[in-house]
């Protein structure tokens, strides 16, 4: 897993690529705590490399939105696989933020999700 964010005036750019293991953890949580001591309104969480989750790190995932959602930040997970969406929806995520779903033909080179 690699996991980078970035600032554009009040939005949080996140990007997450690979596989997210349970072992992945600590690294999650250090950048979540990162991002939560920055001033900011929005979060746009990119997704499209991540072909699924352990439920340990679902766990930090889901703590890190539960914290964003107590500090009235606008939450979008973006280009999300159905793995990855279908566990978003397990535990209740799908009812509290905007997913967007990735195209069923997606592909790197084809990233607009052109037909």
């Amino acid at each position: 897993m690699y996991i980078r964010y970035q600032q554009q005036k009040q939005t949080i750019y996140i990007l997450i690529t690979g596989e997210i293991r349970n072992e992945h953890n600590r690294d999650l949580r250090a950048t979540f705590a990162k991002v939560l001591e920055r001033d900011f309104r929005d979060v746009i969480i990119d997704l499209a490399q991540v072909p699924f989750i352990q439920t340990h790190a679902l766990g930090s995932f889901v703590e890190f939105i539960e914290s964003l959602l107590l500090n009235s930040k606008y939450i979008c997970l973006t280009m999300v696989n159905d793995l990855v969406y279908n566990l978003f929806e397990l535990v209740g995520l799908d009812e509290r933020v905007w997913i967007d779903r990735r195209p069923r033909n997606y592909s790197p080179e084809n990233i607009s999700g052109e037909m």
